[in-house]
């Protein structure tokens, strides 16, 4: 028996827009991710005991079977090795990242099995090239193999590194309203008209990176940006509620995370922080306090 345990580390966008809509549906997307401390614990097991893939995980939510992103993420990474599953692979998920809320636990999941699978069978793969497989599972994967602050465009899986975010604390806060990304891309299609030529207008970020570059966590805070956020908060107003309220408690900038429905804040005090995630909480909903991550 083999075993190996990872962290699958949270993300957060500083910036998020859609440039253009490729025609096989995707979207072309210009992104600014930073990973945080919070995160997932699992454990990846290789057990002759039994045949196939087994998950088990600690959140009622989340599927145990196929409809996982982690058994795709197995899946490939056999595929890859061109054998089929002959051990079997037991994955347990301790979950800390709230689903379906724009903070990348599934995909981090994924680049976490990834990983260590890779590692269990003697890094038989590159590291290329397991990015490569990760961003056939989800935009998303690549980074979380990597962490640390980057902008990524085309559909989000071309990375590039940029510096560490300054030191902060940051409130990752979520209603119980949630929604999928492919429902959350629907919306924004609708309001955008597809995001046909002069139906939307995307959001210069040049002055984010600048701000990102010069180490201003203020001005970082005062270009924060995410396209989603005019198509979600109409249907969900916890969303749009929990933000005001990180503001007035005392955030630099707030905005609402990838396709939504988490929010998160960034302070400079820790104080501060976790008074306001206490606010949050008051009202019944989740929050934690978190810090940026450097590169895994």
């Amino acid at each position: 028996m083999y075993q190996i345990e990872k962290k699958a580390y949270a993300k957060i966008n500083l910036h998020l827009d859609v440039l253009s809509r490729y025609p096989d549906g995707y979207h072309e997307v210009f992104t600014v991710m930073q990973s945080l401390s919070l995160c997932d614990d699992l454990k990846i097991t290789l057990d002759d005991t039994f045949d196939g893939i087994k998950v088990v995980c600690d959140e009622a939510d989340v599927p145990t079977d196929d409809k996982n992103i982690v058994c795709r993420a197995a899946k490939i990474f056999f595929d890859e090795l061109g054998r089929d599953i002959d051990k079997g692979i037991k994955i347990e998920i301790k979950k800390r990242i709230p689903v379906s809320a724009g903070l990348g636990g599934g995909s981090a999941d994924a680049a976490a099995v990834l990983c260590a699978l890779n590692e269990l069978f003697g890094m038989p793969i590159s590291i290329n090239r397991i990015l490569e497989i990760g961003g056939a599972i989800g935009a998303d994967v690549p980074f979380c193999m990597t962490g640390g602050c980057v902008f990524a465009n085309g559909k989000g899986d071309v990375l590039h590194e940029l510096k560490p975010m300054p030191d902060c604390f940051v409130v990752v806060a979520r209603g119980g309203e949630g929604i999928s990304t492919p429902l959350a891309y629907a919306s924004l299609d609708k309001k955008y008209n597809d995001f046909l030529p002069d139906s939307y207008i995307p959001q210069n970020a040049a002055t984010l990176l600048t701000a990102i570059a010069d180490n201003d966590l203020k001005g970082i805070c005062k270009n924060l940006y995410n396209v989603f956020e005019d198509a979600i908060f109409p249907d969900r107003p916890i969303a749009k509620a929990i933000k005001e309220s990180l503001v007035e408690n005392g955030a630099y900038g707030a905005l609402m995370s990838g396709s939504g429905t988490a929010v998160f804040a960034i302070f400079e005090s820790l104080d501060l922080a976790e008074n306001a995630a206490e606010k949050i909480k008051e009202l019944g909903y989740f929050a934690t306090v978190a810090e940026p991550t450097n590169k895994i």
